[in-house]
Formats: structure tokens, C-alpha cells, sequence
């Protein structure tokens, strides 16, 4: 039987982007050809060895509103002779261009939401820009057929203001064989994820004042340069350790080698509000502890599982007492330990890749 055509669009660096890479690997293994069209940034790295098509696009922009406009034209250009197949938006920003792509080629289009583009945190103090994506989301999304997104929550928001069904996918990990390698001996506390606005980083950086531990720090993002400065002045070099962009592999590796993991998205509009973070569910696959955000689906998520504390508030002392208790409180830290290695066999990509696939089977060319 020949291989299905999907076609899906990127706005960011495809490298690091664990999600579309287990998408793509998912509909590769039965019967899926998949070609990820992205962004060539300066230090993207090479792609090798993925069950896809890479394509990078190179941008004048990198910023901005012509950015945006020069990236979805330029991907009309590239597909636009290319053979029709599923095309897939991922997110907001790249839609129009998908959108108009099935509808010149008389193909059907997919809209994987990873987050309520109109509400984050970007866009809470610029009104022209966040009236501006509104307005293409009214126009562009009622008409589309296939729609899923990451996190209960955000199913429920579309479906309240559009009417329309989306499934449910969430950003959970493969389950590895690799044994729990959990370190009590040298404490190491991680965050992973972009460093931008409303992450709660500035809170964690100034916590690590009232913390025997290490920081490690793995990403980056708009707010990169303001973090590290923020160290030096703290004096915190000791103990805060920026890691950069670095592999998916080599990420769950060095997960597996912290103590706790952070997730701290601040309440700042209803895409933070009602996130499902890939990061939670990578701390519970690699067995550790985590300091999370009381909101709705975490709180769900941990009253069936307890593999978290959560926090109502954030700032430093409420923060830095968390994390200590979970340092000290062995009995604690261990019940959550064991209690996270039970949870990484249901909150696997293994079982969550069904809802994916059926998704897709169900398509109409």
C-alpha cells in the first residue's frame, strides 16, 4: 500500500521540537511519508537519522511582524509545486499558510494547537498584535476539520468559543528501558523548556540563595541574556548553570541525573493557565520529583498520581521551601519517586500515540 503524504509546518527549529518528532516518527511507522517544513536558524544543527523529510527555510526576519509574514509566504512558495498530501499547521502562526495551501491543492488540513496562541504571555500588553491573531483564528480555524491540541483544558476553551471538537494528544515522552538513574548524592535541580516570560525563572534563579543544590537550567529563549545577567549579579555562577539547546537524547539523560524538576508557568492568560507542559511529563518518566503549578490539569493529573508538589503562589520562600522539603523529607521524596515510576507507564507516548494515529487513519483525502 503507498505511503499517505502529511506534509507539517514549524515555525520553529525542528532539531529540538520532541513533539513533531514523535509525531513524525508515529506516522512514519505505519505507512505515513512525512515531510517537516521549518526554520534554518544560525546554529541549527544538522537532522540525521529521522523517519522524515527535513526542509529548513531561511528567513531575512527572525522577529517581528514581517517575520512572520515572510515565513508563511515563503512556505506557500516552497509547497506550493510540491505533491498535495495532509497538510498540518502547527499552531497559530503557521495556519494561513496551511490554510491556503488546502485549499488551492483541494487537500484536508489538521490543526495541532500546542498552546492558546491568542493568550500567551507575548501578547498580554501589545492589543494591535493580539487583536490581529484573533481575528485570523476567527476566520481561519471554524472551517477546519481536524483539530487536536495538548492539555484538557484547551479542548475545553476551543470547544466553548468555537463549537468545535478537538482531540486530545498529549506531549507525553517514549517510555525507555534505560534504569532510573535518581541522585540523592549530588543534588540537581532542572528546569528544561524556552526561557521566556512567565516561566518563573527569575523566581528560581533567586530561590537558589536559600538552596544547597545546583540549578541546571537547559534551553533558551528571549529572555536568555536577562537570566544570565541576573546570575552574575546575584553572585549565583556557583550554583546556576545555563546548559543551552541541547539534544532530546542527551536531555533525558541529564533529567534522569537531577533530583527535582521545576515547572513554574506563572498565571499570565489562559494558554499558562490551562498547559500541559511536555516538561511534566518528562520529569515523571525520568522518576523524579517535581515542583509544579496548582492549575487545573496538573492538579488532575496529580490527585490520580501524587508525583508532585504544588504550589497556590510563587515567589523565592515559598519556592525554596518546597524544594527543600523534597531535598530533606526522604520518606517524601521517595513516596513521589515511586510514585512517578508507576505513572510513566500509563503517561507514555507509547499509549498516547493510538489517539494520534486514529486521528490521522480517519482522514479524508
Amino acid at each position: 500500500m503507498d505511503r499517505r503524504i502529511v506534509r507539517i509546518s514549524v515555525i520553529n527549529d525542528i532539531s529540538y521540537d520532541q513533539r513533531m518528532l514523535k509525531t513524525a516518527q508515529s506516522l512514519y511507522e505505519h505507512n505515513y511519508e512525512v515531510h517537516i517544513i521549518g526554520r534554518l536558524l544560525p546554529n541549527s544543527k544538522s537532522i540525521e537519522n529521522y523517519a522524515f523529510t527535513p526542509h529548513r527555510l531561511q528567513c531575512v526576519f527572525n522577529k517581528g511582524k514581517l517575520f512572520y509574514i515572510e515565513f508563511n509566504i515563503r512556505l506557500i512558495l516552497f509547497m506550493l509545486f510540491k505533491s498535495k498530501g495532509i497538510y498540518v499547521a502547527t499552531d497559530l502562526d503557521t495556519l494561513f499558510a496551511m490554510r491556503v495551501l488546502s485549499f488551492i491543492k483541494r487537500a484536508p488540513l489538521v490543526y495541532d494547537a500546542h498552546e492558546y496562541f491568542t493568550e500567551v504571555p507575548e501578547l498580554s500588553h501589545r492589543p494591535i498584535s493580539k487583536g490581529f491573531w484573533r481575528l485570523l483564528e476567527r476566520i481561519l480555524l471554524p472551517g477546519i476539520k481536524y483539530c487536536y491540541t495538548v492539555s484538557p483544558g484547551l479542548v475545553h476553551l476551543f470547544k466553548t468559543k468555537y463549537k468545535k471538537h478537538f482531540g486530545l494528544v498529549r506531549n507525553v515522552p517514549r517510555l525507555k528501558s534505560l534504569p532510573i538513574q535518581n541522585n540523592q548524592s549530588e543534588k540537581i535541580i532542572i528546569y528544561q523548556g524556552a526561557l521566556n516570560v512567565g516561566r518563573g525563572l527569575e523566581v528560581a534563579i533567586r530561590s537558589m540563595k536559600h538552596i544547597d543544590a545546583k540549578l541546571y537550567i537547559v534551553g533558551e529563549g528571549d529572555i536568555s541574556d536577562n537570566l544570565k545577567e541576573m546570575v552574575s549579579l546575584l553572585r549565583l555562577e556557583s550554583k546556576v548553570t545555563f546548559k543551552g539547546n541541547i539534544s532530546p537524547e542527551i536531555l533525558a539523560d541529564l533529567t534522569r541525573k537531577a533530583s527535582v524538576g521545576i515547572n513554574l508557568l506563572e498565571n499570565r492568560g489562559l494558554n499558562y493557565y490551562y498547559s500541559l507542559a511536555n516538561k511534566f511529563f518528562d520529569y515523571i518518566e525520568a522518576g523524579i520529583p517535581q515542583i509544579s503549578m496548582r492549575f487545573p490539569d496538573y492538579d488532575q493529573l496529580n490527585k490520580e498520581y501524587e508525583i508532585a508538589l504544588l504550589m497556590d503562589g510563587l515567589n523565592e520562600f515559598v519556592l525554596s521551601n518546597a524544594i527543600n522539603d523534597l531535598l530533606t523529607d526522604t520518606e517524601l521524596y521517595s513516596k513521589l519517586h515511586e510514585n512517578c515510576l508507576r505513572a510513566r507507564k500509563e503517561l507514555c507516548w507509547e499509549k498516547e500515540e493510538q489517539i494520534l494515529l486514529d486521528l490521522y487513519n480517519n482522514i479524508n483525502s
